[in-house]
């Protein structure tokens, strides 16, 4: 019995996350330019209102995706995050505070999740 359950643990594991995509929210500039929906996706990420999708598919995987700074996460995604994230602290600087405390309180993953995101951007401008 215990191979059996090994072998469904690994596979579990294995399987691929699957990530919505900045094709999912067709132009992330119209989401960040209107502060009332990067609130929105805030208030779902930290449980103050319901999550509409993609929001609640993002705030599911937070914590992996701190925990792995992002490294299964495909390009796009981690586009998406690193401009989210930085509109985030340019105009709701204390609600991205409260959502570094909320997913990260020991601050053990954000600042080496924010860095993987900076080094992917670095990457990106200079394949161009």
């Amino acid at each position: 019995m215990r191979p059996i359950t090994l072998f469904a643990l690994f596979t579990l594991a294995a399987a691929e996350v699957e990530y919505y995509t900045a094709d999912e929210i067709r132009d992330i500039d119209a989401v960040i330019s209107d502060i009332s929906r990067v609130k929105s996706f805030v208030d779902c990420f930290l449980d103050r209102e319901p999550c509409h999708e993609p929001a609640g598919t993002y705030r599911a995987l937070i914590p992996e995706i701190l925990a792995t700074k992002c490294e299964m996460c495909p390009d796009e995604f981690k586009h998406l995050a690193h401009v989210f994230l930085t509109k985030l602290k340019a105009s709701l600087y204390d609600e991205y505070l409260d959502l570094r405390y909320k997913y990260d309180h020991e601050n053990q993953y954000f600042d080496d999740f924010e860095k993987a995101l900076e080094a992917y951007k670095q990457l990106i401008w200079h394949e161009y």
